[in-house]
């Protein structure tokens, strides 16, 4: 719901210099309000719908697998300080302007456009075995990420227009291409 261009320019104008906490307060927040539902979520005894048994504990751990490579290889691509707000604090408090300056396709943003939601939802895919509450707790999830991820394509397309065009005709959304973009030439998000 704060991804929208018309959400964050209220924010800026509402608070000024201020705004620069913005994405660190709500990476806390986020952790905060999420960490008494999984809390909640692992202490209830529901019943089982799925155990992960060979041969599909196999498939399992291969998505587990994908899942930490592609979260790695998309943390080599972005400014994590700024990612998490840190930048933007540090900034603020000595007067620099800490904008996201744009974005580039190399390493893993060739080959997907949103590593971490992918590897968010591959994560929620196989981690554990599935009981009924932790079932629901991965559909929404992955309705979180899915959805996040178009919301943030809206917004990316209204910032960077028809190159950011290029780049989703170019690289898909989710699924990693095995081949990198061949030319070099697209310019890409982060996410």
């Amino acid at each position: 719901l704060l991804i929208p261009p018309s959400v964050t320019r209220r924010l800026r104008r509402r608070f000024g210099a201020q705004y620069a906490w913005f994405r660190f307060v709500y990476v806390v927040v986020s952790v905060l309000t999420l960490l008494p539902l999984l809390w909640w979520q692992w202490r209830i005894d529901t019943p089982l719908v799925w155990a992960w048994h060979l041969p599909w504990s196999l498939l399992q751990w291969t998505l587990l697998g994908g899942a930490g490579i592609i979260m790695y290889l998309g943390a080599r691509q972005y400014d994590q300080p700024f990612f998490f707000g840190i930048r933007q604090i540090r900034d603020h408090l000595s007067t620099h302007d800490a904008e996201y300056a744009g974005f580039e396709v190399r390493g893993i943003l060739a080959r997907v456009r949103h590593p971490y939601y992918t590897a968010g939802i591959l994560f929620l895919l196989a981690y554990g075995d599935v009981t009924a509450s932790n079932l629901i707790l991965k559909a929404v999830g992955i309705a979180y990420f899915i959805v996040g991820a178009f919301l943030e394509e809206k917004k990316l397309v209204a910032e960077f227009g028809e190159q950011y065009r290029e780049y989703q005709r170019r690289v898909p959304m989710f699924i990693p291409r095995l081949r990198g973009d061949r030319d070099g030439r697209t310019q890409g998000s982060g996410s």
